[in-house]
């Protein structure tokens, strides 16, 4: 019996498919490549961002001889009626003891909050931030009431406390965490450590820039048990601070 056509799939050869694997190679190299480089960019993004903030704090104390939020006359700049652009002089007042306290417990409003509204309006720094905390007493909400970060789900609180090397004004840099400050991890050690290395000495808890375990992190993911980076680990496990004023 005769068969007027046969339809059949034609295998590739071995050079075809040699040819395709050297293009998958290729353009999987190509997105590895393209995600280093995206990385490597936040990294940068976010030591820029830093030294921004420092700035705009250090050109802040001059002109104010005061911190942004724990300015005690703030009201009194910007007030355009009975409460103010920042609310009443008990809200938009710190207390002018060279600390920017994060300390709601009493009802006040928060000096940490009030910080970077303080820079606002001043002009040294852009943002529209709340001064408060509006869904917990000291939640940080990311573009609310604090800078958002150049990396995923991470912003900036500031803070007189002891992440690591004695107690000091520092900026913190950390991913959200539900009715707290956004002190979860944003980072791995190996990241943390192309940070402070590139900006300080590379050292977790030495310098002038330190690295801890984010509230959500396993224990000793970020900074071993001899304070250093545990770079093999690959976990986001890293919250990073970096002094106010360098």
């Amino acid at each position: 019996m005769k068969h007027s056509s046969w339809n059949y799939q034609k295998g590739l050869s071995i050079a075809e498919l040699a040819i395709v694997i050297v293009i998958i190679g290729i353009l999987t190299g190509m997105v590895a490549g393209g995600l280093r480089m995206q990385k490597a960019s936040q990294l940068r993004g976010i030591i820029l961002q830093v030294s921004g903030f420092q700035i705009a704090i250090e050109s802040f104390d001059d002109q104010y001889r005061d911190l942004p939020g724990d300015m005690s006359d703030a009201h009194d700049y910007w007030d355009d009626g009975a409460n103010g652009v920042c609310g009443t002089a008990a809200e938009c007042n710190g207390d002018s003891d060279g600390l920017i306290e994060l300390d709601v417990s009493s009802g006040s409003e928060s000096e940490s909050f009030r910080a970077w509204q303080h820079l606002d309006l001043s002009g040294f720094l852009g943002g529209g931030y709340s001064g408060t905390a509006t869904i917990s007493v000291d939640q940080s909400d990311l573009g609310i009431n604090i800078p958002i970060a150049k990396i995923n789900k991470a912003g900036y609180y500031l803070i007189y406390g002891d992440l690591s090397g004695g107690s000091r004004n520092e900026i913190r840099l950390g991913n959200f965490r539900a009715n707290e400050v956004n002190s979860n991890a944003s980072l791995t050690a190996l990241e943390a450590f192309a940070i402070d290395n590139k900006s300080d000495d590379g050292d977790a808890d030495d310098g002038r820039i330190f690295a801890a375990d984010g509230s959500d992190a396993t224990a000793n993911d970020c900074v071993d048990g001899s304070g250093e980076y545990d770079k093999s680990k690959t976990t986001t496990a890293c919250v990073m601070s970096f002094p106010i004023i360098p």
